[in-house]
């Protein structure tokens, strides 16, 4: 039998593994619906990737969303963390594992994914 504790375990297990995915996978998933009877479980998701980062990554020739990903050059471990759409010649924004942030252009990056 479902009692309500056993319930809200699940639901938190739930939550839990849906945080990781969409660290993971980049994306934002939403339960908009969870039903629980004694016969069944009904769950309604949406699932939400960040198409504004595809389309910028795209745009300056990544095959992916670059956003939080991370590469090594010779001054230390980089994350990209946004785009600067105003700036054409380095519209790429990396934070240094020092804490400092640098400006970069499509080429350096791509350079440092190869």
């Amino acid at each position: 039998m479902i009692t309500n504790s056993k319930i809200k375990s699940i639901q938190k297990r739930i939550k839990d593994v849906i945080k990781e995915i969409e660290s993971e996978e980049n994306v934002n998933i939403s339960l908009s619906k969870m039903n629980v009877m004694s016969t069944a479980t009904d769950v309604a998701t949406s699932v939400e990737v960040n198409k504004i980062n595809t389309r910028l990554s795209n745009r300056y020739g990544f095959s992916e969303n670059i956003i939080g990903k991370n590469f090594t050059n010779k001054l230390g471990n980089y994350t990209i963390t946004e785009f600067k759409t105003v700036n054409r010649k380095y519209p790429i924004v990396a934070t240094c594992s020092n804490g400092k942030t640098y400006k970069m252009s499509p080429s350096q990056v791509k350079m440092y994914f190869k």
